[in-house]
């Protein structure tokens, strides 16, 4: 069966709209994209009131959410969580086993840093978008890269900042 958007004015499947129970036909009049759109928009539009609601909500209802916060975690008990990442775990196996080897050998690694040219333990570098190893570096070196989030503009901008101070 099919239905047309209010909204949009496409014909589209029962599957795309929302059930509403108080309806006639038990489904929304506007399709869920739409639907979402408009969801968006009026959250955009009242951020602060949204925010606030919640926080009252919560504050009001902080027994009962830590309860049933609690009684899920009972639920599903306390092995859920590993076969979660056990599954994740096989989803990316082969990074996960290239960390665990790198980080083993991270232990022995001695060297010359490439970035400072400073002799001594070597951390594992790697691209915090993509996981990929990139070079053996050292503690200090792989903090400061950590800390301008790896944005090549910002360590410009502090070499500029030290070759001008």
């Amino acid at each position: 069966m099919t239905k047309i958007c209010h909204k949009c004015k496409q014909v589209l499947p029962l599957t795309e709209f929302y059930k509403v129970s108080k309806y006639r036909d038990q489904v929304s009049s506007t399709c869920k994209e739409c639907d979402n759109a408009r969801r968006r928009k009026h959250y955009q539009a009242n951020k602060e009131q949204h925010k606030k609601t919640t926080q009252k909500y919560y504050q009001e209802h902080k027994e009962e959410i830590i309860k049933q916060n609690e009684e899920y975690r009972i639920k599903r008990g306390p092995d859920w969580w590993r076969t979660v990442g056990r599954k994740h775990y096989h989803k990316y196996k082969k990074e996960y086993s290239a960390k665990r080897k790198a980080k083993r050998l991270a232990s022995h690694v001695f060297g010359v840093c490439p970035i400072c040219k400073q002799y001594g333990r070597l951390c594992y570098d790697h691209d915090h978008a993509t996981g990929l190893f990139r070079s053996w570096i050292c503690g200090a070196c792989n903090i400061m890269i950590g800390h301008s989030y790896e944005s090549g503009r910002t360590l410009f901008n502090a070499i500029e900042y030290l070759q001008k101070h």
